[in-house]
C-alpha cells in the first residue's frame, strides 16, 4: 500500500515536471522541450513496465 502511494506521488511529480517543462517560452514555438522523455526512454530495462527505480532515474535526468 505504501509503495503504491509512493509510486502515485512520484508519477504526479514527474507529470508536474513535464508540464512545467512543456510551457511555451518566448521563441520556443512548438518545439518539444529538450528534457522530454518517452516511455521507452524511461523503461531502462525495456520490460514494458516503469519501476520506481526507473522513475527516480528519469527524474534525475530531467532535473539536470
Amino acid at each position: 500500500m505504501k509503495q503504491n502511494i509512493l509510486i502515485i506521488f512520484t508519477l504526479l511529480a514527474v507529470g508536474a515536471l513535464v508540464a512545467r517543462a512543456g510551457q511555451n517560452r518566448p521563441g520556443q514555438g512548438d518545439v518539444p522541450p529538450k528534457n522530454w522523455m518517452t516511455f521507452d526512454e524511461m523503461d531502462a530495462n525495456h520490460d514494458g513496465k516503469i519501476t520506481l527505480d526507473e522513475i527516480n532515474g528519469s527524474l534525475s535526468k530531467i532535473a539536470k
